[in-house]
């Protein structure tokens, strides 16, 4: 194991610059001042919320829904095309786009913080991002600069620029840079393995026979009582496999014991596993896939996509200048919720949209879930001829298609006909 630890980390310290030399301990200027008070360290959980079966479940099931982004760049010049890669085919040698999102995802999650780390070549120039998972983590700086001081599982080390470093963070109350840990979730987690171990014990109690008898016999001392417990060993449990229980005339009046468990019953387990729900956002119909496409709306708009916002403004902070910014270049993630819908929903939608050319055929076909036509045939728009476009001319009249019609009462509001064919104004 140690082996393959230090391999892996090979190849992973060579990708992330894990191997360079971090600043002597004397360079590292006192600890970054917090507003609010609080030391600007942040420590992964040791409670283990990821090893709890249902809190998996739960962040497994928006990690995966997280891994269907689809990311849309603003910037189309040679680095948007590289970013545009990135962001959407291969962030890194080892990871498609959609496992680093359901990685990115999975660590957000369960972690309240999450850490992209940029992959630079010689020239300093992002030709790939990384999710960490650092055990520790803390702010220094450096020179008048803030800098991240990373440390990961496996013993290395990495200090960074904050600045060029894509933070993710949740639940963020007391550290001004830190999202909260979830030692808050402490008394469920504990209910939960309470619970489970109770099921296991009581599964172990119910297969042990167990009987009460009294000895006709007086025991002389210790020696013969051991022989006593050695007989019964000997007779019964040593390699018992008739499930007979033999004794003899020493003991009479023998009676089974009753094992009866104590179990938690349904409303409190179901008590129990709903501040689990409550806890990550999700309901049980959307974590056994049961859900109506109501309830997936409900859950994308209040888990995904303010994720999604949240990974746009990051990605976007590390791989565009702010002048580059500000004059509109940005990364937008989205997330396709019509698939959920039903097909009628999904019909309704792309012949209303269509029919007034807000998309093209392909468009239309996206919506149910089919490939695109071939060249620019799906690009092609298309809309109904009795929409006709309506706008006010400088002489204060209604235009029909260019044509204007004078209007007879500046004061009066006027409406168009909704009747097909119909591009009259009336009163």
């Amino acid at each position: 194991m140690a082996k393959s630890r230090r391999k892996r980390f090979g190849l992973l310290g060579s990708l992330l610059g894990l191997n360079k030399p971090a600043p002597k301990q004397n360079q590292l200027h006192s600890m970054f001042a917090s507003l609010g008070g609080y030391s600007p360290v942040y420590t992964s959980y040791d409670g283990g919320i990821y090893e709890i079966g249902l809190c998996r479940a739960c962040i497994n099931r928006i990690a995966t829904s997280c891994g269907k982004a689809s990311p849309e760049l603003t910037n189309k010049d040679y680095k948007g095309k590289i970013y545009n890669y990135l962001v959407k085919k291969k962030p890194n040698p080892y990871m498609t786009a959609s496992q680093f999102y359901k990685r990115l995802a999975t660590i957000y999650f369960a972690e309240n913080n999450a850490f992209i780390i940029p992959i630079e070549d010689e020239y300093g120039m992002i030709k790939g991002l990384w999710p960490a998972v650092p055990s520790q983590c803390q702010l220094k700086e450096i020179n008048g600069e803030v800098y991240i001081y990373f440390n990961f599982i496996y013993g290395e080390e990495k200090l960074i620029e904050y600045s060029k470093v894509g933070h993710l963070r949740q639940m963020q109350y007391k550290d001004d840079y830190f999202g909260d840990v979830n030692d808050a979730f402490d008394t469920t987690a504990k209910l939960m393995l309470a619970q489970e171990e109770g099921a296991i014990n009581a599964i172990k109690s119910s297969s042990i026979v167990r009987f009460l008898a009294r000895i006709s016999t007086p025991i002389d001392d210790d020696e013969d009582y051991k022989e006593q417990q050695n007989m019964i060993l000997r007779n019964n449990l040593n390699k018992n496999e008739t499930g007979v229980f033999l004794i003899d005339n020493r003991f009479d009046e023998v009676k089974p014991i009753e094992s009866k468990p104590l179990l938690v019953d349904a409303k409190q387990k179901q008590a129990i596993e709903n501040s689990v729900y409550s806890y990550f956002g999700i309901s049980e119909a959307i974590l056994q896939n049961k859900y109506k496409p109501d309830e997936w709306n409900a859950f994308y708009e209040s888990i995904i996509e303010p994720f999604f916002i949240e990974v746009g403004e990051v990605l976007s902070g590390m791989l565009y200048s702010v002048n580059q910014i500000m004059n509109g270049s940005e990364i937008i993630l989205t997330s396709d919720r019509l698939q959920y819908d039903s097909t009628q929903t999904k019909l309704n939608v792309a012949t209303q949209m269509f029919d007034r050319g807000m998309i093209d055929t392909n468009g239309a076909l996206n919506i149910m879930n089919k490939a695109p036509l071939p060249d620019d045939e799906g690009k092609k728009r298309f809309i109904r001829g009795e929409y006709i476009q309506v706008t006010k001319s400088n002489q204060g009249g209604i235009s029909y298609n260019g044509e204007t019609e004078p209007q007879q009462n500046p004061n009066a509001i006027n409406s168009v006909s909704n009747e097909p064919g119909d591009g009259k104004q009336t009163d």
